[in-house]
């Protein structure tokens, strides 16, 4: 019985070995929360116009363009508890900030996670392991990368390993410059996207009022910054065909908290016609071309109430 147990408790220790080292292996492949944790270590000092929110920012806004120095601190999904987050770990060094970029899309003011919850939530780990955010002790699930082990993601860490690029879907100023590479350029089918952004019961949603103080205390925080709440262009099967009534809903909201503030503005481009199908990588997400046509417009605005 004894030698039993001992070559149970053998097993068990080869097991864990096994499984950190597995663990510390993908944590070295490079991914962009990882890689954008680093540049804004070394960046936050000089940066003058900080991006932050979700894929719409991501792959809607490109520093380059910009006349000052800028990075695009966006995540795919990010909602606004993270975008916090992300300002206020690096707000100590933003010794030069002068502007702050929001996305502000139909679905920002009713998304929230929540450690262990559905959706999206799952990213949540990554924001713990890499950006140091955190979890209660109890949640196991959002501490390790492992835990999201599946035959696809097995597949992409073996290639990633081999790549010494990882996981990076973004340039070092923070710009996802590659969405066509991963998704096929379509602007007709965008109804499964529709109605995973939307909400019912929009205007009793909880988490209204909760992304509403988010706002405000970002706000509150930085009176010598200019806060941009933006709303980026879609394509027209997406505008058309969304939630109007949500729609106008955020937009009220957005324009409430900006006449709040004399330092919030908001700008709505959301169908702004200046972009056509060109400019869009599918009907929600702009193309590296319209990201440039949109850098450039916010460019422009930026130059002149400055």
């Amino acid at each position: 019985m004894k030698r039993f147990l001992f070559n149970i408790l053998i097993f068990a220790c080869c097991f864990l070995c096994f499984v950190g080292t597995c663990e510390l292996l993908v944590r070295q492949i490079p991914n962009d929360y990882s890689v954008k944790k680093n540049l804004l270590e070394k960046k936050h000092s000089n940066i003058k116009i900080l991006c932050l929110g979700n894929s719409q920012m991501y792959f809607g806004i490109n520093p380059v363009f910009f006349n000052k120095t800028a990075f695009n601190a966006a995540h795919v999904s990010e909602p606004l508890q993270m975008s916090q987050f992300i300002l206020n770990k690096f707000d100590s060094g933003l010794d030069s900030l002068e502007t702050i970029i929001i996305s502000m899309s139909i679905f920002t003011p009713f998304s929230t996670w929540e450690p262990g919850g559905k959706g999206e939530a799952w990213r949540i780990k990554h924001y713990h392991i890499y950006y140091d955010y955190p979890i209660p002790w109890y949640d196991i699930e959002d501490r390790f990368e492992l835990s999201n082990l599946n035959y696809n993601n097995l597949i992409r860490w073996k290639k990633a390993l081999l790549n010494p690029n990882g996981i990076v879907y973004s340039d070092e100023m923070g710009f996802g410059h590659n969405y066509l590479q991963y998704h096929t350029r379509d602007w007709e089918n965008c109804s499964d996207a529709i109605r995973v952004h939307t909400t019912d019961n929009y205007s009793k949603s909880p988490n209204v009022e909760y992304n509403r103080q988010i706002l405000q205390q970002i706000i509150e925080k930085h009176p010598h910054a200019n806060i941009i709440l933006l709303t980026t262009p879609c394509w027209k099967t997406y505008t058309e065909n969304v939630d109007q009534g949500q729609r106008h809903y955020v937009e009220k909201i957005s324009s409430e908290i900006a006449d709040q503030y004399e330092n919030c503005i908001y700008m709505n481009l959301f169908e702004d016609s200046r972009f056509t199908a060109e400019d869009f990588a599918d009907a929600y997400h702009l193309s590296e071309a319209g990201a440039c046509k949109l850098t450039k417009i916010m460019n422009a605005f930026l130059n002149d109430i400055q």
